[in-house]
């Protein structure tokens, strides 16, 4: 995984816990399915997802709240 990638990522899943939000919600708000988000956020996981499509990110960022470009600053 790339490191902005992993610092995106990062960020998204501290935001969704600093709101609240379970992996159901904010698959909701961000149009994605709730594994698809679970998979994201979990790079342990056999099914991780390493490289998200721009889209997605952008969806995430909407929904919670950041502009886009925040979510590769550390």
């Amino acid at each position: 995984m790339h490191k902005l990638t992993k610092i995106a990522i990062d960020k998204i899943c501290r935001r969704r816990n600093e709101l609240g939000l379970s992996y159901e919600a904010l698959a909701n708000k961000a149009d994605i399915s709730k594994s698809h988000l679970f998979y994201l956020e979990n790079q342990n996981s056999p099914k991780s997802i390493d490289n998200p499509k721009i889209e997605t990110l952008i969806k995430l960022a909407e929904a919670l709240d950041i502009p886009f470009y925040k979510l590769f600053i550390d």
